[in-house]
């Protein structure tokens, strides 16, 4: 799996907890701070900026959290390059994590992370490119969003400048509203998960008529799986477009293909 690499130590800790909540949304900081064993006031102090965290408790975490070795290097090298007193100390953890951001493919905020993991972001890109001059109000009601829930995403977008203001309210910027596993992996797996819970829903709730269901099991030669896999994403995204770009757009459609072994043969 893909390592995230985050700009923040914060993030790591703001972003334990979302994916926590997502799956348990009554879940509350108080209950963070006692899975890691510490209290809520300094879990606080941490998240506002205000403390580091000593090496003993960042190991804690990382146990707590199931954290990799370079995760743990790297949120240590964070957290010493903003809070260790000692100049030579904090210089060098600041190289460290330069050189990371550098060497790794991507280096992204929790904002970013978040656009590509809450599948509402990016139905509200495509919501304001169908609809004129909603409001914040108008996309909580739309897709049955909390308002503060709403607002933040609306604010997250257009931060990252993937949401602008226009003549006729927020219209999206280019960029596509297609993941697969080629992102960040810890987003990708919490984003698929996020859709394939809205297909059960939509399964119990949406008639057979507006949706499409299909299961297929098939056999394969091992060697070709790649070449299905390219496949089926070019014909995918090749009727998509087809329908995706023209006038009097009125509905959002979403597509999750899962393409997955069952079973393989052993080779000796």
């Amino acid at each position: 799996m893909t390592e995230l690499i985050l700009k923040d130590p914060r993030d790591y800790i703001s972003f334990e907890f979302e994916l926590r909540r997502a799956r348990r949304p009554a879940y509350s900081m108080r209950a963070f701070a006692r899975d890691l064993a510490i209290s809520p006031s300094s879990l606080n102090d941490f998240i506002k900026g205000r403390v580091g965290m000593s090496r003993s408790r960042i190991e804690n975490i990382s146990a707590a959290l199931n954290w990799s070795p370079i995760r743990k290097d790297h949120f240590t090298d964070l957290v010493q390059s903003k809070f260790e007193k000692d100049t030579g100390v904090r210089q060098t953890s600041l190289m460290r994590v330069k050189s990371r951001l550098k060497e790794g493919s991507f280096g992204i905020s929790l904002d970013e992370f978040k656009i590509i993991s809450d599948w509402y972001h990016l139905v509200i890109r495509e919501l304001c490119d169908v609809k004129n001059n909603l409001t914040a109000d108008d996309i909580a009601r739309e897709l049955s969003l909390d308002i503060q829930t709403a607002k933040k995403a609306v604010k997250r977008l257009l931060k990252l400048k993937l949401l602008k203001e226009t003549d006729y309210g927020l219209k999206p910027t280019d960029f596509g509203s297609h993941f697969g596993d080629d992102a960040p992996s810890e987003a990708i797996v919490e984003f698929h998960s996020q859709i394939l819970g809205l297909a059960q829903k939509a399964m119990k709730e949406v008639s057979f008529q507006n949706r499409e269901s299909h299961s297929l099991i098939f056999s394969i030669r091992q060697q070709d799986v790649s070449k299905l896999h390219a496949e089926m994403k070019k014909t995918i995204l090749q009727i998509a477009n087809k329908y995706a770009y023209v006038e009097s757009r009125n509905q959002i459609q979403a597509v999750a293909l899962q393409i997955f072994p069952l079973w393989s043969e052993k080779v000796e």
